[in-house]
């Protein structure tokens, strides 16, 4: 009976209003993915184009398990808040400058990510195989 899971589903579209997260997550896994196949880290079965033809085949359920993982990232977050500021922070976030704000925060934050993960990839090539003990 609690308007809690509304409130977190409606945070999760003020703070992704251009609806940019899924396609940007997307973005980060197969830029990892490409440069671990360029680094000889892994040995990647399908070329750029079929693999972005098999990210846009998955992108309905990565959206789900993305909107379910910021849900539950949002209630354990905001478990203190109560159901009127929680309501306040949410008109708050869907203020067009806000939404603004958001928009070129996830930008960045994207970009960043995918960086790093360009950098992991290449850097996990030096790393020593596993061995048993």
């Amino acid at each position: 009976g609690s308007d809690r899971p509304q409130l977190f589903q409606r945070m999760g579209q003020a703070i992704d209003a251009d609806g940019t997260g899924v396609k940007a997550v997307q973005e980060i896994q197969f830029r990892f993915l490409m440069a671990a196949s360029a680094a000889g880290v892994i040995d990647l079965q399908l070329d750029a184009d079929g693999l972005r033809a098999f990210m846009k085949d998955q992108q309905a359920s990565t959206q789900m398990a993305l909107q379910s993982a910021n849900m539950a990232a949002n209630a354990y977050t905001y478990q203190a808040f109560s159901d009127d500021e929680l309501k306040e922070y949410i008109v708050a976030l869907e203020h067009p400058l806000m939404q603004r704000v958001y928009e070129l925060l996830n930008a960045v934050t994207f970009e960043i990510t995918a960086n790093r993960f360009e950098v992991l990839a290449y850097r996990l090539k030096d790393l020593e195989p596993a061995q048993d003990l």
